[in-house]
């Protein structure tokens, strides 16, 4: 049999096409995994959106309510600085990484039928039901990365999670300096700086959070500073966390009218 006709690839021809083909399977392996890390990524952070928002409504509705009045003296509502009711009032700085307390108060009215059904009843910040006019007071903490609430009116010794992952809290007060009638912040402080002459004066409060995901699909291993009202607070580094941050001020519907 004639075999010097026949041909085939030479050893260098072989290495060159697997190398081409090695070359290949590592980029569509490559692109691949890039590929999932950015729907990870895009997930995750949309999934700390969706809580994050969510929560942020639900404490916006509770705290507008403030120094809402009904049965309660007017200092016994609004931003409350001590402690009632074994609640803890308003502090700066006491919590995880120099988190704020924000504790409110409020009166609930009960009245008619569509006040004491149980699904247009109102409701304190736990979720129990208010059968009689009332006053509320409620309270937001950190506590280790929970954002939580406790409530005057539920036996609850910890109150609600709000919202976990959260690594910092954060809460400004507007005050209303300016005294001409009219309800305009003029300038924000902190809980230490409310006093029994300007508390009364507060028009708007400002909350911020910020919140991770330990998926560790961070785009980022280096450390960032988040500016939230008035703190730069660094976080981040190799943990590679996502994280977002929200804020919004929330303005006060009733407040003292003989102190702006």
């Amino acid at each position: 049999m004639n075999t010097k006709n026949n041909k085939g690839f030479s050893l260098i021809e072989l290495m060159i096409a697997v190398a081409l083909g090695t070359l290949v399977v590592m980029a569509v392996v490559t692109l691949f995994i890039t590929n999932q890390r950015t729907y990870n990524l895009q997930k995750n952070t949309r999934i700390i959106q969706q809580q994050g928002v969510f929560v942020l409504e639900h404490m916006v509705q509770d705290i507008r309510k403030a120094g809402y009045r009904h049965i309660s003296a007017v200092n016994d509502v609004g931003i409350i600085a001590n402690e009632v009711n074994s609640i803890s009032g308003s502090k700066d700085d006491v919590g995880e990484n120099k988190s704020d307390r924000l504790t409110v108060a409020f009166d609930v009215v009960v009245e008619g039928a569509s006040d004491r059904n149980n699904h247009t009843a109102p409701r304190d910040c736990e979720g129990k039901k208010i059968t009689s006019t009332t006053k509320v007071v409620q309270t937001y903490w950190l506590n280790e990365e929970e954002l939580r609430c406790k409530s005057s009116y539920s036996s609850s010794e910890n109150g609600l999670l709000l919202l976990e992952g959260v690594e910092n809290f954060q809460v400004l007060y507007g005050i209303d300096a300016i005294k001409d009638g009219l309800a305009t912040v003029s300038h924000y402080v902190t809980a230490d700086k409310l006093t029994a002459d300007n508390v009364g004066a507060v028009v708007a409060i400002r909350i911020g959070y910020i919140v991770a995901n330990n998926s560790g699909d961070g785009m980022t291993s280096t450390e960032q500073t988040f500016y939230l009202l008035d703190k730069d607070i660094k976080l981040g580094g190799s943990d590679k966390k996502v994280r977002r941050q929200f804020m919004r001020t929330i303005p006060l519907r009733n407040f003292d009218e003989n102190k702006i």
